[in-house]
């Protein structure tokens, strides 16, 4: 075995040449001769096969673009080890490239490790490692056991899980507490001395420098100190003391303290007696205490003083008790009192600097009623605000440890976040049950903490809450301490854990997976201000032991911490499954039965005594699957959604493939019926479905006389239910809904009364670093380092930073509910979106992994509702019974000029102005292209407009070259598995095929296969293969149906139409475009349309001009602003053909200011200059109102006020 540990990164079995035919008899791969511009040693960081293969790669120099001449299957990957031999050229744009020859790879041949420390992407900005590239790595360097252990997020299980479980890797799931102890620390061994007035209080304030942070391997340089008796300074003492070692040039430069200064000196031990006796038995005040009186008490042992345990107050912690300031550095806390400038790490300054501090915090203390020295320490209680934290691992061992981890961190999210979540130590100790608490032992423990300040005496205290304690390489963390002094600290620490049987291990101390990563990580931290130059790579057995061997020169302790005392930490851990199988649906009191009521009772309200067998049929099918799968309460939580919005005055719109399902619609859970196309009369409850293959939609029947006599009514999407639920009705089912935005809050605080604040929750997400950020970082990384302009290592850094999390959010309606028998803990943990506490909490886990076991309702904010809404009131009829089969409708949407406008005047071709999910111009282009002739063609333009993949360079090109027509093209996944069960194929195979297709997998070999030997025309299997999302059609159609809807009002009531429409955009509208002319509005819309590139603003400021423009010429205008008539926000229609604008559109007024003026003059009519200021108008804002003629002001004197003329 110990052959095999040579000094590398991994240790290699083989070297395999890959490409090329050179073959490589005698290659030292750590020699210089790798190392020239032609050949390269690193790790493959990307691989693209285009024309070329392209492989970027790695080294620590920098990164290299190495070109294949043609494209190869290569036998690499990702994160692999190569040597490239080649020649140096360069690319089309002059960047330099190298041209492959030769391509070696390095087979590893690795030990089987267990790694218990181990960050991830989901740790926030502090991690590369991806979870595919971990799994990568691990079976590379035969890693059998893995543990995450990100910071203050577990939010990697449910893929860690999944993954590790494909690749035969035990998860171990863990977590990175930051954990603060109950006394804050403020004064220490108060126990020793009698209690003291802090008005009388007389102390010596302290401050050392030194050559080292640990007292270890340093001593002290310089000793300042300042003794004040009432508030005042009354001796002072300041010495350099001749060290027997080398000052650094780091702390040369930190402290200005050269070899040249104490060559000439007293020794530490003289001066270190004088100082001591120069403090006495006074109580010692210091800035970051712990440090000069832990240092000052191990150097005196070193040195044979008597010891002496010190009465001392800390700065630092008064100040995290007094304020919440960015630092409590020494620096920093002064310049916020006040003080003067002072020379910064000089003993005698800080130490004076220190003390004045103090001098200035007595006064805080006083009123706060802190007025002697045992009160203070009666408050010396850290809150998350004053709490200085340190790093705990947690290890789960069960699925109760699991649980209690849950909890553990929720409540550091809900009740424990200032700046970063923390958690007490009690309340882990309180459930750490089914938990194996570690310590990772870097600079940010606090074992290593304090051994470091020198109370080595705290130690075996400290140590004894954990369960294991783990090691880690040298050069893995703090670059400020040396070798020498953290293996003495390692050395200690081992000694003192053993004693008392404690668990030790060695791990990577993993923060990415590769050396090569090394840059990107310093990119991803620099971007947040912080530096390191450690090294955090994922490492084999063979490096870990190495590295080891440095710190105990032992094999046999190394090969127990890196194997043997691993494999019995592991033994204590369970295999499980983190997320419960099946759904847990709350449940609903007779949910089953009153599902069925109420669909008896939907089916008489719309089709009246409807003995149809057909439905019927349909209707038992749908709810046998919806029941016998437990999914009854599902439809009764929406159909309780509806119903609370509706009475509320709200029509809420569906989403998703909601609308496959006859029995939601019965419910008003969706308004769109998805049975065939057919006619039906409410009077005597006849049903007559179409049977002409020319009518795909119900809308689109000839209108048709019931044998009873009554115009029979029309309906039908022909939708199948199996794209909702599948043939079996075992697909969970996912019921969305579009609520208006106004009102989704109600509904979703509806939803919390209703089920309970404790089960639920909004559906969490995750804020991850995009393509075009990650570029902008690395490219700010590599002008800092003064490297600019260089692609291709930008390239390699953007694309290691991309993913990693940024932040957490909510899904903008998705609510998560928890059924009662249950809790939340045991399916995730909980946290507030983006860590705002004024927010609903959320999932810790993404929704979508929680989506299988808990129920998900979709209660979107929407704007279609809010018009539906407001169209309802301004016309005083329903919206709801609108004639969706009205062909006027259609002709106005593909033809302007249905309008009574010219196409030259309005300067548009279509009439989809203001008519939502048509009215951007590409969608008016695609309907341009298309041509529907029919409404089931507008349910089509919904699918593909919002499907991805499907119209530029796909169906496009085919309607266009005359391959196809709209209606034989797929717009919608529901298209796929109707047409393919048309052509012969099972039910199955066309519901796998769709599925494949709207997920955007392609077609394998064996769908193509199946689909010719169908006789699918090839140019339809080409579409399918090129598609990479399908919107359902149930979600077109509901779109469909609502557009339609307000295109009916467009045509029938226009003014009311164009209210309700600006009053949705009132935000937007800028007051100065009610009074262009028709001239103007042309103008504008020219040089708008003339432009290349549009921002949202300016798209929306296009949209809003060809609404006027088309509003003018059919003869309708707006009415000026009247501050004692007009709306908050609204445009109110008048009966001259006018609308009276709102008062926040105007620059200045604002919402909040508007509504002052709204609320105002309900009580009162608004007659004075004093009235509008009292509604928090400026003087300013008045005189833009004088100048727009809203108000104007006369010199009439009356009871000596000024008074207020209104116009209107």
């Amino acid at each position: 075995m110990a052959k095999m540990f040579k000094e590398c990164i991994f240790a290699f079995f083989m070297i395999k040449r890959i490409f090329g035919t050179t073959k490589l008899t005698d290659l030292n791969m750590f020699s210089d001769d790798v190392k020239t511009n032609n050949n390269i040693k690193g790790f493959v960081t990307s691989l693209k096969k285009e024309s070329k293969t392209t492989l970027l790669v790695t080294t620590d120099k920098g990164t290299a673009c190495v070109v294949l001449n043609g494209t190869y299957d290569l036998d690499v990957e990702k994160n692999d080890y190569v040597y490239v031999c080649g020649h140096i050229s360069s690319d089309n744009f002059g960047r330099r490239i190298l041209l492959a020859d030769n391509i070696y790879k390095f087979v590893y041949d690795e030990v089987k490790l267990e790694e218990l420390y181990c960050t991830s992407k989901y740790g926030q900005m502090n991690s590369l490692n991806s979870i595919d590239d971990l799994m990568s790595m691990c079976k590379k360097i035969n890693i059998s056991t893995l543990a995450i252990t990100d910071n203050m997020s577990v939010q990697s299980i449910p893929e860690f899980y999944s993954k590790a479980k494909e690749n035969n890797i035990k998860p171990i799931f863990g977590i990175e507490l930051n954990v603060y102890n109950k006394k804050l620390g403020m004064i220490n061994n108060i126990k020793k001395t009698e209690d003291i007035e802090l008005s009388n209080l007389s102390f010596v304030a302290i401050d050392i420098e030194t050559t080292s942070l640990s007292p270890f391997d340093g001593e002290i340089i310089e000793f300042g100190a300042v003794r004040f008796v009432n508030g005042i300074p009354v001796a002072r003492f300041q010495e350099l003391a001749k060290p027997t070692i080398q000052i650094s040039d780091t702390i040369q430069k930190l402290t200005n303290i050269t070899m040249e200064m104490v060559s000439d000196k007293r020794t530490e031990s003289e001066v270190l007696k004088d100082f001591l006796n120069f403090i006495g038995n006074d109580i010692i005040v210091a800035h970051n205490a712990a440090f000069d009186v832990g240092f000052i008490d191990y150097r005196s042992a070193v040195l044979n003083f008597e010891k002496k345990e010190f009465v001392y107050i800390d700065t630092m912690m008064t100040s995290r008790f007094l304020l919440q300031i960015k630092s409590y550095s020494l620096d920093y806390v002064a310049k916020h009192f006040k003080l003067r400038e002072f020379e910064h790490h000089r003993a005698l300054e800080d130490a004076e600097t220190c003390g004045n501090i103090f001098i200035k915090q007595l006064e805080h203390f006083r009123d706060r009623n802190i007025t002697t020295l045992k009160e203070l320490e009666s408050k010396d209680f850290a809150t998350k605000e004053s709490a200085r934290t340190y790093k705990m691992i947690a290890l789960v061992k069960d699925i109760t440890g699991l649980k209690n981890l849950y909890k553990i961190l929720s409540e550091a999210n809900l009740n424990h976040f200032y700046r970063v979540a923390k958690i007490p130590l009690d309340y882990v100790l309180e459930n750490k049950r089914g938990l194996l608490l570690g310590c990772c032992l870097t600079e940010d423990s606090d074992i290593f903490k304090t051994v470091m300040s020198g109370f080595i005496d705290d130690t075996y205290k400290i140590i004894k809450k954990y369960d294991f304690l783990s090691f880690v390489p040298l050069k893995s963390f703090s670059s400020e301490l040396s070798s020498k002094a953290k293996k003495e600290i390692f050395s200690f620490i081992y000694s003192k854990a053993d004693d008392q049987c404690k668990t030790l291990i060695m791990t990577s101390y993993s923060k990415y997976t590769t050396p090569a990563q090394k840059r990107a990580y310093k990119a991803l931290l620099s971007y947040d201000g912080y530096t390191f130059d450690t090294e955090n790579h994922l490492m084999s057995s063979s490096t870990l032991f190495e590295n080891t061997l440095k710190i105990f020169e032992n094999p046999l302790i190394a090969e127990d911490l890196v194997f043997n005392n691993k494999y019995f930490l592991v033994s204590k851990i369970e295999d499980f499954e983190p997320i419960p199988k099946g759904l847990h649906p709350p449940i609903l009191e007779n949910s089953d039965k009153l599902l069925r009521q109420l669909t008896d009772a939907g089916l008489k309200e719309k089709y009246g005594n409807c003995c149809n067998e057909f439905i019927n049929k349909r209707i038992n099918h749908e709810l046998d699957s919806i029941i016998k799968n437990g999914y009854s309460v599902l439809y009764m939580i929406a159909q309780k959604v509806v119903a609370f919005s509706n009475e509320n005055g709200y029509v809420v719109g569906s989403r998703g493939s909601v609308g496959s399902s006859f029995v939601a619609h019965l419910l008003n859970i969706t308004e769109v019926n998805p049975l065939k196309p057919h006619w039906f009369c409410q009077n005597c409850g006849a049903v007559i479905f179409n049977e002409d293959e020319a009518y795909e939609h119900g809308f689109d029947l000839p209108d048709k006389i019931c044998s009873c006599g009554n115009k029979m009514k029309k309906d039908g999407a022909n939708i199948p239910f199996e794209t909702f639920m599948g043939f079996h009705g075992d697909k969970i089912p996912d019921i969305d809904m579009n609520i208006p935005d106004e009102f989704q809050q109600q509904s979703h605080l509806f939803l919390r009364e209703f089920f309970g604040e404790s089960n639920v929750f909004k559906a969490g997400t995750i804020l991850t670093i995009q393509e075009k950020t990650a570029k902008m970082m690395a490219n700010k990384y590599l002008e800092k380092i003064n490297c600019p302009n260089d692609y291709y290592e930008l390239e390699y850094i953007a694309s290691n930073i991309e993913g990693s999390k940024r932040s957490t959010s909510a899904h903008p309606g998705g609510l998560m509910i928890i059924p009662a028998s249950n809790s939340v803990y045991d399916f995730t943990a909980i946290q507030y979106p983006a860590n705002d506490s004024d927010s609903m909490p959320t999932t810790h886990y993404e929704y979508k992994y929680l989506h299988d076991a808990i129920v998900k309702i979709d209660a979107l904010g929407h704007v279609t509702g809010t018009t539906i809404k407001l169209l309802k009131e301004f016309t005083n009829t329903d919206p709801m019974d609108a004639d969706l089969s009205d062909k006027k409708i259609l002709k106005m949407i593909l033809n302007v000029e249905e309008l009574g406008v010219s196409k030259k005047e309005v300067m548009c071709e279509l009439g989809t102005n203001g008519i939502p999910e048509f009215n951007t111009p590409f969608l008016q282009q695609m309907l341009y292209e298309a041509n529907p002739k029919s409404y089931a063609d507008l349910i089509r333009i919904q699918g593909i407009s919002h499907g991805e993949g499907i119209w530029i360079g796909n169906i496009r090109d085919l309607i266009l070259e005359g391959k196809a027509k709209i209606n034989q093209v797929v717009t919608c996944r529901d298209d796929i598995m109707l047409y393919l069960i048309k052509c012969g194929m099972s039910n199955k195979d066309a519901f796998d095929i769709m599925e494949r297709v709207r997920k955007g997998k392609g077609l394998s070999e064996a769908n193509i296969n199946l689909m010719q030997k169908f006789n699918v025309p090839q140019w339809y299997i080409d579409s399918c293969a090129k598609i990479t999302y399908l919107f359902p059609k149930g979600h077109s159609a509901a779109y469909n149906n609502m557009s339609y809807r307000i295109a009916y009002y467009k045509y029938y009531y226009p003014l009311e139409f164009y209210a309700a429409t600006f009053s949705t955009r009132s935000t937007e509208f800028d007051y100065d475009y009610a009074f262009l002319s028709v001239e103007d509005l042309q103008k504008e819309l020219k040089r708008f349309k003339g432009t290349y590139k549009q921002d949202k603003k300016e798209k929306d400021r296009l949209m809003l001009l060809s609404l006027i423009l088309e509003m003018n010429l059919r003869g309708y205008s707006f009415d000026n602003i009247n501050i004692n008539k007009s709306h908050y926000s609204l445009f109110l229609p008048q009966e001259n053909k006018k609308l009276l604008l709102p008062l926040n559109i105007f620059n200045g007024l604002g919402e909040e200011v508007s509504k002052n003026i709204y609320n105002y003059r309900l009580k009162t009519v608004i007659n004075s200059e004093q009235d509008l200021i009292a509604c928090k108008v400026n003087k300013t804002v008045l005189k833009k109102l004088s100048d727009c003629n809203i108000i104007s002001f006369s010199q009439e004197l009356v009871n000596k006020d000024l008074r207020l003329t209104l116009f209107g």
